[in-house]
Order: C-alpha cells, then sequence, then structure tokens
C-alpha cells in the first residue's frame, strides 16, 4: 500500500508541471486574411540611405534591413502587422518581407501577439513561407460589422 501512495505521489509531483505548461500554451487562431497594403523602408548594416531604382535597391559596403508594415483585413477587422529583419534568407538574421500582391487572400495564423502568414516568396511562382508578424494595432473597418472569418 506505502508503495502505491508513494508511485501516485510521485506521478502527481512529476506530472503538475506538464499539466501547467498546457494550459501556458496560447490559443491558436485560424483565418484568412486579404492584404490591403504594404510599406517598406530600407537601411544598409552600416545606417547609410539605400538607393533604390524601382524594385532594385543598392547598399554600399554592407546589406541592407528592412522595416515592414503590412496591412490586412479578415472578417471585418483590420490588422496591421511589422516586421524588421532582412529581406532575404539568412542563417542569423531574421528575414523581413511583405505580401506582393494587394487584394490577394491569405491563409494565416494568429498566436498571441503574432500572425504567420502563408504566402509565396516574390509573388505567385515562388516557395511557399510562413511569414511572421507582430501584430501592431486592431481595428474593426468603419462600416462593416466584425464577422467570424476564424475556422
Amino acid at each position: 500500500m506505502k508503495v502505491l501512495i508513494h508511485c501516485l505521489i510521485l506521478w502527481s509531483v512529476l506530472s503538475a508541471p506538464g499539466i501547467a505548461l498546457a494550459k501556458d500554451k496560447k490559443e491558436v487562431n485560424s483565418l484568412t486574411v486579404t492584404a490591403i497594403s504594404h510599406s517598406a523602408q530600407y537601411t544598409d548594416s552600416n545606417n547609410r540611405a539605400v538607393h533604390c531604382s524601382g524594385n532594385d535597391c543598392n547598399s554600399y559596403g554592407g546589406f541592407q534591413w528592412v522595416d515592414v508594415t503590412q496591412v490586412v483585413d479578415a472578417g471585418g477587422i483590420r490588422y496591421i502587422l511589422t516586421c524588421q529583419g532582412v529581406p532575404f534568407r539568412s542563417a542569423v538574421y531574421r528575414k523581413c518581407s511583405w505580401l506582393y500582391f494587394d487584394g490577394d487572400s491569405f491563409p494565416a495564423q494568429i498566436k498571441g501577439k503574432e500572425m504567420t502568414i502563408e504566402a509565396r516568396e516574390g509573388g505567385n511562382q515562388g516557395k511557399v513561407t510562413k511569414m511572421k508578424f507582430k501584430i501592431a494595432d486592431i481595428r474593426p473597418i468603419p462600416g462593416e460589422s466584425p464577422s467570424s472569418s476564424r475556422r
């Protein structure tokens, strides 16, 4: 009987942290977002201005940093999203980009204060990637009633 009691006590002590971790996990909400607009500001790694001509930007003596603001709508709600990083794949720095075509819809997930959007790199022909943004602002769209676009 003592062995059974000791086993139950040991099990309850060892399983308590797992139960607490399960409660701490943030809820993930899935939805579909529509790209409305975006802006991107480039600087180089030496804090010098980046010279751009159309979509071609040259950074002299360093690599480019980008600050992106992306606006998306979903179910009567407007989200303003931000990210900072580099506009290329890197093992060291976080990649940051924007949704290339305003008006297109994308699957997304909200977890805490971050939104992950699944899109194709560089438009509709690139590799599927998950773009992570911080949610900077959430507002109802004027004249629209918020609906549940979450799956």
